[in-house]
């Protein structure tokens, strides 16, 4: 299993209620699943190929008969939540479906839950959006895979400011996140750059 996905299992609350929301083959909750108790794991996709691998790792794990496991093929945005803490993990997602999903299931705010979020790509896009809701930064860090910086952000309705522009980690000794924050602030003032070269409309 690759350290993106062992890491992001590790910020799932044990005795909460796991979603993997747009879970691909479910490596996510299997890893979380397999590290601490979980009270319930819901896996989620619009696609029913990958779940057909996730009901084989089920299976294989004898998990199929489970009350506490769940499989649902559709869209992440139209779940019905479950009323206990929830943890809610998006991984490998486009930043605009984790930003359709989180105004679809979260209109009203966290509550007790828990978002662990993976964007596919820079995210100031996604952490722009996020500056707009009650939400809290708990914890992020950043993990290389396939010679590419990840980012995971979490999030609950009670937690510190989330920084724009990677500002959390400036403090950070770890080489591997100084170096990433020096690619992401390139990222961003290319990006502005070419804002700016823009003519006038």
């Amino acid at each position: 299993m690759s350290d993106r996905i062992r890491r992001l299992a590790s910020f799932v609350r044990p005795h909460s209620v796991l979603y993997d929301l747009c879970c691909d083959h479910g490596y996510i909750g299997l890893t979380a699943w397999d590290q601490k108790p979980l009270a319930g794991l819901v896996f989620v996709d619009q696609s029913p190929n990958a779940l057909r691998a996730v009901h084989e790792a089920l299976k294989a794990r004898a998990l199929t008969d489970d009350p506490r496991v769940q499989v649902i093929n559709g869209p992440a945005e139209k779940i019905k939540l479950d009323a206990r803490p929830s943890d809610l993990v998006m991984a490998g997602v486009g930043i605009r479906t984790i930003v359709t999903i989180i105004r679809a299931l979260f209109s009203e705010g966290l509550g007790p839950h828990r978002l662990i979020i993976c964007p596919e790509k820079n995210s100031l896009e996604l952490r722009s959006f996020l500056l707009t809701q009650t939400l809290g930064l708990v914890a992020e860090d950043v993990v290389m895979e396939a010679e590419r910086f990840r980012e995971i952000i979490v999030l609950e309705e009670k937690g510190g400011p989330i920084h724009l522009l990677g500002e959390g980690y400036a403090n950070r000794q770890d080489p591997h996140v100084q170096n990433f924050v020096v690619s992401l602030r390139a990222w961003y003032a290319a990006v502005t750059k070419n804002r700016e070269a823009r003519p006038a409309p």
